[in-house]
């Protein structure tokens, strides 16, 4: 509604932040349950809302550091389908 499409400008966003907050979804079909699902706070600004992976959730920490991984999603119909997804910070 505010129509200002023409005043947006793409921001490169870090690949690295810190975790805001996580839960553990024991109902989500997963390969691994449970699944864990992050809110993170990226370096130098922005938030995203991904899956927690390498981390078992005794390990998972509200303020832990992660590293974002683009990763397949799901597949279906033979279409693999990628997302980001965030694991325990590495350092990248």
């Amino acid at each position: 509604s505010c129509r200002c499409g023409d005043q947006l400008r793409e921001v490169a966003l870090a690949r690295s932040g810190t975790v805001f907050t996580f839960a553990q979804d024991e109902l989500n079909p997963s390969p691994f349950p449970p699944t864990l699902m992050a809110v993170v706070d990226l370096a130098g600004g922005g938030r995203i809302y991904c899956e927690l992976v390498d981390c078992a959730p005794s390990d998972a920490r509200i303020g832990m550091s992660v590293d974002l991984m683009f990763r397949k999603f799901k597949e279906g119909g033979g279409i693999y389908h990628y997302y980001w997804k965030c694991c325990p910070g590495r350092g990248l």
